[in-house]
């Protein structure tokens, strides 16, 4: 995609076209009873024991499926150091046959990185063991994540091939994913540092364990900027024009190198948004279920 002022026309049509669609943004709730009848839940799975913790995640599969169904893997967000996988805002895409697997991780206060993204891949690895169990098709896992969530999902689309990240158990099965959507998530952990307000700066901090230059290196490890590489699975960005938290230019710099790469990708920027952005669902939630359902072959 190339970003000039055809590209930014693009985006504003889009929105605009957009903006009545309501297939992914109904807010789902466990009282709904629609919802329950059209989904399974499966809830507190251990995929991975650390000690005496055990880090779980949640399965929803749909009602009525034959054959397998592709799986979506959400990670959730909070800075690294909040947040668990009760929050499932994609819910609705099980209604489109998908299955989702909401997993939490380990937070930043609890361990430092790379335990968040090995726990992801753990996770991953997991659920293709079982896959079998669940009427899961190992050959189309997707994951898409917001915030923190959406950085560990970059990292583990763009590290499949790589096993930096893959320790524990099941190793003779695959972390690799087929589709990645990340929703305003970092992607340069570096330069996230640069202007970045208290809040921002401390999530950063207790991630890596400290400051640049000292974490330099990690936080190197840490970006999926670092891991481009040409058969990478296609990538779907959604963030906001005017998000503070993570700025816009994460995106920007990760679908350009992926471009270069060769690698599928879109950007879609939500203009007059923040970090917040499912607070503007209506306006990207076709082109979520579309692109999985594409990349992943649900259909």
């Amino acid at each position: 995609m190339k970003y000039n002022l055809k590209s930014n026309l693009f985006y504003i049509v889009l929105a605009l076209l957009m903006l009545g669609s309501a297939k992914f943004s109904v807010a789902e709730t466990p009282e709904n009873s629609t919802a329950q009848t059209s989904r399974r839940k499966l809830p507190d799975l251990i995929y991975k024991t650390i000690g005496e913790e055990s880090l779980k995640l949640d399965l929803y599969l749909p009602a009525k499926t034959s054959g397998v169904s592709a799986l979506i893997i959400w990670v959730h967000g909070g800075g690294w150091r909040a947040g668990d996988k009760k929050d499932v805002p994609i819910l609705p895409l099980v209604s489109a046959g998908f299955a989702i697997a909401s997993v939490d991780y380990r937070l930043s206060g609890q361990a430092k990185f790379p335990a968040q993204i090995e726990d992801v891949k753990a996770a991953i690895r997991w659920l293709r063991l079982h896959a079998p169990d669940y009427g899961l098709d190992v050959k189309h896992f997707g994951i898409i994540g917001h915030s923190a969530g959406g950085h560990l999902a970059s990292l583990a689309g763009i590290t499949g091939q790589n096993l930096i990240f893959d320790v524990g158990d099941n190793l003779h099965k695959s972390s690799a994913v087929q589709a990645v959507c990340v929703m305003s998530g970092p992607s340069d952990m570096a330069t996230m540092f640069e202007g970045a307000d208290e809040n921002r700066r401390s999530a950063l901090v207790a991630l890596l364990g400290g400051s640049l230059p000292e974490k330099q290196k990690l936080a190197e490890a840490a970006s999926p900027l670092t891991y481009v590489h040409s058969n990478a699975p296609p990538f779907l960005f959604i963030h906001g024009a005017d998000d503070q938290t993570v700025p816009v230019q994460q995106a920007v710099t990760m679908s350009r190198k992926l471009e270069a790469a060769g690698v599928k990708q879109k950007l879609i920027i939500l203009p007059q948004t923040g970090h917040d952005v499912f607070a503007r669902r209506q306006q990207f939630a076709d082109e979520v279920r579309k692109f999985f359902t594409e990349s992943l072959g649900n259909k």
